[in-house]
């Protein structure tokens, strides 16, 4: 009937809904740990030293937050678009 439908709609979309909030705070917890890991690196790194050579750029951070993603979408069409007919003009007017 269509309440069981209804049901297992519901069901379904709160199944997906948990499995989506546990893949979030795991890759929240991922990315906490390759940041740390990133910064643990760049001090281990900042330890060498080179002879004549200009350091000050190696004492920032090489990394950064990327851009969110833009929302509306670039280049060509996924299907091609065909050609328009041409249409005879036997059918054409003038007023």
């Amino acid at each position: 009937s269509g309440v069981d439908e209804l049901n297992r709609a519901v069901s379904q979309i709160d199944s997906t809904t948990q499995q989506n909030s546990a893949t979030v705070e795991e890759l929240a917890s991922t990315s906490d740990s390759l940041s740390n890991e990133a910064k643990d690196l760049a001090e281990t790194v900042s330890r060498f030293k080179v002879s004549g050579v200009d350091t000050s750029a190696a004492k920032r951070p090489a990394y950064s937050r990327p851009a969110p993603a833009s929302s509306s979408k670039t280049g060509k069409p996924s299907m091609p678009v065909p050609p328009a007919k041409s249409l005879p003009d036997d059918d054409f007017e003038e007023f």
